[in-house]
């Protein structure tokens, strides 16, 4: 009987492990993905006198179902 018990436990218990993890796993993939969309990728500064200032921005719109984060931005 003990060995019975002792099985239905493990059995139990490996039920756990498997359904925690597939829960892990779904709560991750639930989670989404950031999609960053930038409505203008270029822009054309008129002639600007030598040592002067020009700033633009550029809009960043995120359309994924998760936080959208940005770590690094380079230019060109």
């Amino acid at each position: 009987m003990k060995k019975a018990q002792a099985a239905i436990v493990y059995v139990f218990m490996a039920l756990m492990l498997v359904s925690a993890s597939a829960i892990g796993n779904e709560s991750a993939a639930g989670g989404g993905q950031p999609s960053a969309v930038f409505p203008e990728t270029s822009f054309t500064f008129s002639p600007v006198p030598e040592g002067m200032e020009v700033k633009h921005d550029y809009p960043v719109v995120n359309q994924g179902s998760a936080d959208l984060e940005i770590t690094r931005i380079e230019t060109t």
